[in-house]
């Protein structure tokens, strides 16, 4: 391509400008020094203004040495990592470790920690702020054990980040601007946003491959999380309370990382997760308006509550938190240790949650139940239960174990051994909760069975008893 004589003057004016800057800019690396490090075993440079890792070359560095000279407000908060005007930090290694200093030393080698402590100072409340505060969290968790327990946790999490929880708080409920979202804004100002990540969609992250975001992060934030069966929630298990977790970014080979983070949750489905029994990874709260969909007077005083404690968040981000810090540092600790076997306070809501946990196979099979019984299964005393799967259920359980369990889950027995039902011999007949209210027992010979069929069916008007002629 030919360039015209203009373009091309226009190219060497800004080269010359690029290196006039340069010259003077090399005689002082005040800024850089505050900025940068140098990584030992690749020689590179770490930006230390960016949240994530960024590493560049020498010749990089040298433009933005340049460029540093258009800097009017360099930041003071990373003068940590000066040495007087010898030029750039070298350190041998870099973690992410809320357990050590930003700067310390294993023998003669000295490490960089990126982790940054949020900026804040004990600001005692008035009376009002505290009250703003704590009538907040009654709506979020009206029984006082419960209440007591959230306390617990985000006291926890801005006092000790060097430690855990292993426990996953989940906010959920049909109400929009019910102080949900509020609540992960509370939890990122504890820990410092620098220190937070929220995934775009939470369930697609959750089953991805590449999560090394979570390396240098205290907070993961998964919003709207929603996901039939157990799928994601099996996945999910691993972050909410492995010690360390296999981290893959994009072009970068797979590494077992340290995990810092705790995990807040929020979704408007009323099944966010499905969760097995006795499963005390999630602190659960179902958070209602009094009236959860419509819009009117009943929840006046309710989104009074969460409007005013919001308000006071997002005008006064840095009072409102160094507030609730101060009431923060005013909770006792001394039994809270959910990561030492306990795990979450079981709330009623979670119990619910695991009552309608159910799996999609199972989920699909009682539906096809339900329509059975309001159709041809109506007046059924007998089934012949892989006959049945075979006719009336849409989703496949290729195992005559699974097909019976499925079965008895609804109430259907099984004889356990060979039958003769109606000129029929097999051992997989079961009897319908119909059945058995007409008298069909485990115990009963086929005789019996047969007798109390015919006499079922000479009652009714409609269809026979059995489906044996499947």
């Amino acid at each position: 391509m030919i360039l015209s004589p203009q373009i091309r003057r226009q190219q060497q004016e800004r080269k010359d400008s690029f290196y006039s800057k340069f010259d003077a800019a090399i005689d002082f690396d005040e800024y850089l020094s505050d900025r940068f490090v140098c990584y030992a075993p690749t020689g590179k440079y770490l930006d230390l203004d960016k949240e994530s890792e960024q590493f560049f070359t020498d010749r990089l560095i040298k433009s933005l040495m340049v460029e540093s000279e258009l800097y009017s407000d360099v930041s003071s908060s990373l003068t940590a990592f000066k040495k007087g005007n010898t030029g750039l930090v070298t350190v041998e290694g870099i973690e992410y470790n809320p357990s050590n200093d930003v700067l310390y030393r294993v023998g003669d080698a000295e490490y960089l920690n990126l982790y940054k402590a949020p900026d804040l100072t004990r600001r005692e409340p008035l009376e009002s702020e505290r009250a703003v505060f704590t009538d907040y969290l009654a709506l979020l968790a009206p029984e006082r054990a419960e209440r007591a327990f959230l306390l617990q946790w985000l006291a926890h999490v801005a006092k000790h980040p060097e430690q855990r929880t292993q426990v996953g708080v989940l906010l959920y409920g049909k109400s929009n601007g019910a102080g949900k979202g509020t609540f992960q804004e509370l939890v990122s100002g504890l820990v410092g946003t620098n220190n937070t990540f929220k995934p775009a969609d939470s369930a697609s992250f959750i089953m991805g491959r590449f999560k090394a975001e979570l390396k240098t992060k205290k907070l993961l934030i998964l919003d709207e999380l929603y996901h039939e069966g157990f799928k994601v929630s099996n996945a999910v298990k691993p972050l909410v309370t492995e010690p360390t977790i296999a981290l893959e970014g994009k072009g970068l080979d797979q590494v077992m990382s340290p995990a810092w983070f705790e995990i807040v949750a929020s979704s408007n489905a009323v099944q966010p997760l499905w969760l097995e029994k006795q499963d005390r990874r999630w602190f659960c709260l179902r958070v209602e308006k009094p009236s959860p969909i419509n819009s009117d007077s009943t929840n006046d005083e309710f989104n009074k509550v969460v409007r005013k404690f919001r308000t006071w968040l997002v005008e006064q981000p840095v009072h409102s938190i160094e507030v609730i810090r101060f009431i923060l540092d005013e909770v006792d600790l001394t039994n809270f240790k959910p990561w030492a076997g306990e795990g979450a306070l079981i709330t009623k809501d979670q119990q619910e949650l695991v009552h309608t946990s159910v799996s999609i196979k199972e989920g699909t099979f009682k539906k096809d139940w339900d329509d059975y019984l309001k159709h041809d299964g109506k007046h059924k005393l007998i089934i012949k239960y892989d006959e049945w799967f075979d006719r009336y259920s849409n989703e496949s359980v290729a195992s005559c174990s699974y097909q019976k369990a499925y079965l008895e889950s609804v109430g259907c027995f099984s004889f356990g051994t060979q039958k003769t039902v109606q000129g029929t011999r097999s051992r997989n007949f079961m009897i319908t909760p119909l059945g058995f209210e007409m008298g069909i027992l485990k115990t009963c010979s086929a005789t019996k069975i047969n007798k109390i069929i015919t006499n079922y069916s000479a009652s009714i008007i409609d269809g026979d008893c059995t489906n044996v002629d499947f």
